[in-house]
């Protein structure tokens, strides 16, 4: 049994799933193949006392992706070999991009690499040449109205942009109407979380300026406007913390009763990212892309910061970094925010952070069974608190 987590009787096979070595018989049997390949777990979805999901992926040296997903229920695990999936239907389209998309980009598209994969979810691939230069990304969601919703909220964002500024959206390229898959350009630079010791520090700095420019821009029409944090998320995730470390249900619940009682009026709301992660920022010298606006929303800009000051702060919890390092890590990105726009109120940041470091970095920690944050979900729950306490500092 993994020793952060307790059992659990709704997925009795979580550990096996979760163990390379003791999954290389039966994963060879699902593909077929007289080789027992090690595999790499390259996803995990866990909904404690519900199902777990997790994809594997083999290094054979073949161009197609060689992967298998699985999804644990209660009474029973399922196994499908990609391209096969519950809810993304015709993925092989994108594979082998087929005549009716093959032109989108202007050049000839002619082979693809897969860039991410969430199943039933969406698909990320990288259009290729023939000579393998990207000419752009194509997603496919499970649902129309999302690749419809990401579709305009995408072009919105682009075409509100000053060129001056820090921020860029990528071009999209257009949706395709046979099936929900959006084609965009290419992001350029980097991703901020491939950085290290001073660019790090610089791409934080920018990275909250192009935030900053995000919440200026109008808000498009068909976003509804919501408490994108409620109570009840509070509460879902002390649950979820107490039911997978009942050693921490107490404390948990402790910090998820401090932060409802003690939420502060929001500011003027605004359009958010809604999950601004260092793998979605690439930066270009004093530019930066964001990429995945798919949950974009209406609310306090105090969520978005807050919800990327904890990113920083759970890197240390995490031995990423280094106390002093994030520290001036979390200055500088607010720094780079104030260049642009004014910050709302430390109490504003400070209670956003420390609702993040429950609802986003321990919940995720769970669902992606994260390791070394597994390790430290009583660290979050402390700087949790003491972020929530009146008078406590960023």
């Amino acid at each position: 049994m993994n020793p952060a987590l307790a059992f659990d009787a709704g997925v009795p096979d979580r550990d096996r799933l979760l163990d390379c070595e003791q999954m290389q018989d039966h994963l060879a049997r699902i593909r077929g193949s007289a080789t027992r390949d090690l595999p790499s777990i390259v996803r995990v979805k866990y909904q404690p006392g519900r199902s777990l999901r997790v994809v594997y992926r083999f290094s054979t040296g073949r161009r197609a992706p060689d992967i298998v997903s699985c999804r644990s229920f209660p009474a029973k695990t399922m196994f499908w070999n990609f391209p096969a999936d519950r809810r993304l239907q015709g993925i092989d389209a994108l594979l082998r991009p087929a005549e009716g998309l093959a032109s989108c980009f202007g050049r000839a598209w002619t082979r693809s690499r897969l860039a991410a994969y969430s199943p039933e979810k969406s698909a990320v691939v990288a259009c290729l040449t023939i000579e393998g230069d990207t000419l752009g990304y194509a997603k496919q969601y499970a649902s129309p109205a999302d690749a419809l919703s990401a579709e305009y909220t995408q072009r919105h964002v682009a075409s509100s942009l000053d060129d001056a500024g820090p921020l860029r959206v990528p071009r999209v390229r257009g949706r395709n109407a046979a099936a929900p898959i959006v084609f965009s350009d290419v992001a350029p630079g980097t991703p901020v979380t491939d950085l290290g010791g001073a660019e790090f520090l610089h791409g934080a700095g920018v990275l909250g300026a192009a935030l900053a420019q995000l919440h200026g821009v109008p808000i498009p029409s068909h976003l509804m406007s919501g408490d994108v944090r409620p109570s009840a998320a509070l509460r879902d995730a002390a649950s979820l913390i107490g039911r997978v470390q009942p050693w921490l249900a107490e404390s948990a619940q402790d910090v998820a009763k401090t932060l409802e009682s003690t939420r502060p009026f929001g500011s003027q709301p605004v359009l958010l990212h809604g999950d601004v992660h260092l793998k979605n920022a690439f930066i270009d010298d004093e530019a930066i892309s964001l990429i995945d606006l798919d949950q974009a929303a209406i609310g306090s800009p105090a969520v978005d910061i807050g919800s990327v000051v904890a990113l920083f702060r759970s890197r240390a919890a995490a031995g990423i970094c280094t106390r002093d390092e994030t520290e001036a890590v979390v200055g500088q990105f607010l720094k780079g925010y104030s260049r642009v726009r004014t910050l709302p109120s430390d109490s504003e940041i400070r209670w956003h952070t420390a609702a993040a470091l429950v609802t986003e970095r321990a919940v995720r920690a769970i669902s992606r069974m994260r390791a070394a944050l597994l390790q430290r979900l009583d660290v979050l729950l402390y700087e949790a608190r003491r972020l929530a306490r009146p008078g406590g500092g960023l």
